[in-house]
């Protein structure tokens, strides 16, 4: 066999394998393709569920801030309500009214008539719970029976301090650090607090000035550190920025009548007193005594049960633990409208689930 012999034969012998390689190149690529599906699948898939989480989250977003503006836009119709009725409805013994104004002149007062008997469907100012617009619920509550963070006689205070569990030696530093804080000079009373001592705390200095909004108790040197969280939060509700300590029966709330006299009103008296007034009211010191079968310490003649022009407002959504404060003064010194909004501040609050009462006898269903 020559060299011609030997080419063909090995030109014979590897046609096949030459022939077969562009079939295996040809499932290569179907292979990478496939690969290439997968991931982009993949991609996709990722891709999708990100944009399903977003789209979810955005949702719930809108959602969210829905609900919270209808929960304010419910809490303003509340509130602008009340400030119109409080302008417009006269007051009784037991609290605002609720019809149009029609009072008929029944008799002359100086012959016996009283004018502020309670006739019905008047909005207590005892704290109760009442049902607003939507989910808004408020309490009303006449802030000139609460006690008075101002002025020089601190006495029940002192005694609603001892309620609270507050020692004797704390007690008087709490109030003397009061004192200094709304005093308008800086002369350092006993027990006090004047600038140097805050300084040296490393607090903003006293104000000198009366308080403008109870929360301004956390200013008071020692104050924040004396009381709890749970003392202070007792304390709030039962305290005022304004002129106050007036004993109106109609109103005050169980730990003012407790700080009463010098051992305070013993707490069965406290509870006909408020059993009483879930449907009634008071109009004289007798009234009460006869009701409670005890001589309350209180001078007859100067004792008030009409209510004052200082009201306090919670606003609070039914299921929520927050409720919002308002500080309100009637027919103040004001050029824009017959109320003043002296202070707002948003506190913890047990949260509303229960049954409230419903405002009756209004001239809308605004309340309904």
């Amino acid at each position: 066999m020559g060299l011609q012999g030997l080419f063909v034969n090995y030109a014979a012998t590897n046609r096949r394998p030459f022939c077969r390689q562009p079939h295996l190149t040809t499932r290569q690529g179907r292979g990478f393709v496939l690969v290439a599906t997968l991931w982009v699948l993949l991609a996709m898939t990722l891709f999708i569920s990100y944009f399903s989480e977003l789209v979810e989250e955005s949702q719930d977003q809108a959602l969210h801030l829905k609900d919270s503006l209808q929960t304010r836009l419910d809490q303003q119709a509340t509130l602008a309500t009340l400030l119109y009725l409080a302008s417009t409805r006269p007051m009784t013994y037991a609290g605002l009214t609720t019809p149009p104004y029609e009072r008929k002149v029944q008799g002359n007062p100086f012959d016996g008539f009283d004018p502020f008997l309670q006739t019905s469907g008047e909005l207590r100012l005892d704290g109760r719970l009442y049902k607003g617009i939507g989910q808004t619920n408020f309490r009303l509550q006449d802030a000139g029976s609460l006690i008075s963070l101002r002025g020089d006689d601190h006495t029940r205070l002192k005694k609603l301090l001892d309620l609270n569990k507050i020692g004797e030696g704390h007690q008087e530093r709490l109030i003397a650090n009061l004192l200094d804080y709304s005093d308008r000079d800086s002369l350092l009373n006993l027990n006090g607090a004047e600038f140097s001592q805050y300084s040296s705390a490393g607090i903003s200095p006293p104000a000198n000035r009366f308080l403008v909004s109870p929360m301004q108790l956390l200013n008071v040197l020692d104050w924040n550190r004396y009381l709890d969280r749970e003392q202070f939060l007792n304390l709030i509700s039962e305290v005022t920025i304004y002129v106050a300590n007036r004993e109106n029966f109609n109103s005050m709330t169980k730990p003012g009548m407790r700080t009463i006299g010098s051992d305070g009103i013993d707490i069965p008296a406290i509870d006909m007193i408020q059993q009483h007034r879930m449907t009634e009211s008071f109009s004289s010191i007798g009234e009460v005594n006869q009701l409670t079968g005890s001589l309350i310490p209180l001078d007859p003649f100067v004792t008030p049960f009409f209510p004052s022009k200082y009201i306090r407002l919670s606003l609070q959504q039914t299921g929520l633990k927050q409720a919002e404060w308002l500080g309100i003064t009637l027919t103040p010194d004001s050029r824009f409208a017959p109320w003043t909004i002296d202070y707002r501040f948003k506190l913890d609050a047990p949260p509303i689930n229960g049954t409230v009462n419903r405002v009756e006898n209004t001239v809308s269903a605004l309340f309904h």
